[in-house]
């Protein structure tokens, strides 16, 4: 089983755990005439911190990192993927379909105003090949 952290903040409580999964948590309550009542909620873990969940196709890069107003991607197996390009708020900002040959390198221009965006690389078969943060400055 993995061991849970529990903070506690004049704001609220946190549970950390050491491993993904879903957990049930319980938690007791008390109003001010010092009655209790004792509840479960179901927590649900994200398996990385930001969301995004990381799948690596091989020698696949990104660069320059951070950049101004392109990213270079450099693919390692040939093949047809979509770009998609979305804002940390989930809004997809563009979709680009392409071709590719093996260690060819495509130049992704990204619109938009500095900060983070998500490339989300997908491939013929809708499977998701690599997600990448990329920072625009």
């Amino acid at each position: 089983t993995p061991e849970a952290k529990l903070i506690t903040t004049t704001n609220g409580a946190t549970i950390s755990y050491n491993a993904t999964g879903t957990y049930t948590a319980g938690l007791t309550l008390k109003n001010m005439w010092g009655s209790s009542e004792t509840k479960s909620v179901d927590i649900i873990i994200v398996p990385y911190p930001d969301g995004v969940e990381e799948s690596v196709v091989e020698q696949m890069s990104v660069y320059p990192n951070p950049f101004t107003d392109y990213v270079n991607l450099s693919f390692a197996k040939e093949g047809k993927y979509t770009i998609e390009i979305v804002a940390l708020d989930g809004k997809l900002i563009e979709s680009k379909s392409l071709s590719v040959d093996t260690n060819e390198i495509v130049r992704v221009d990204i619109d938009g105003d500095k900060g983070i965006y998500i490339l989300k690389v997908v491939a013929q078969n809708q499977s998701v090949v690599r997600t990448i943060k990329v920072v625009k400055r």
